[in-house]
């Protein structure tokens, strides 16, 4: 008698095995694979904020040239340096690239109020700064972090993430799209 129930009941905890195999091995599956380009993208995240970073920097000498023909209280470089303040890595790419965007235009501003000063025109070191070197830096720095691997990876992660079934699979162990650094109107 128990012989009779011995058999089905073997074949179904088979059975269940084997799908419970095939889950974890589909899971582990998604998880190495996802994770070893969530990491990449990672990498490429940490260099682009490094390259933001370094524009920020480029911005700060502009403000150690303001400080020198510019009153402290001066709106474009009370403008500068209180974006310049809110620069923080941890920020999200979004609000990153906002203020990327806002220390840009702030920078500028600066820039162009210092070539109309007869101060820097007079200082050949400053006049120097003013109207080649750090407009350049500002510039090199935009078509650095323009042409940063990061958008893409993220956008080609974030691709496989949303339509492949191992993407599904990442998805509910975890794995989350990545943010672009650009705004609405860029994309």
């Amino acid at each position: 008698m128990t012989n009779r129930f011995y058999r089905p009941a073997v074949a179904v905890l088979a059975f269940l095995l084997m799908v419970a195999m095939v889950v974890a091995a589909i899971g582990i599956g998604a998880y190495r694979s996802f994770n070893q380009e969530r990491e990449d993208v990672n990498h490429d995240r940490d260099q682009l904020i490094q390259l933001v970073a370094a524009r920020h920097g480029a911005a700060q000498n502009i403000l150690t040239v303001a400080s020198r023909h510019l009153p402290q209280d001066d709106s474009n470089v009370a403008e500068l340096r209180a974006r310049l303040s809110e620069s923080k890595s941890s920020l999200p790419m979004d609000e990153l690239w906002a203020l990327d965007q806002n220390i840009s235009r702030a920078a500028d501003a600066v820039l162009a109020s210092l070539r109309a000063l007869d101060s820097v025109k007079a200082d050949a070191r400053d006049r120097m700064y003013v109207n080649q070197m750090l407009p350049q830096a500002i510039e090199q720095s935009a078509l650095l972090v323009t042409e940063s691997p990061y958008n893409a990876s993220a956008a080609a992660y974030n691709a496989r993430l949303n339509t492949h079934f191992s993407g599904r699979v990442a998805k509910w162990i975890g794995f989350a799209a990545f943010p672009l650094f650009a705004g609405e109107d860029s994309l």
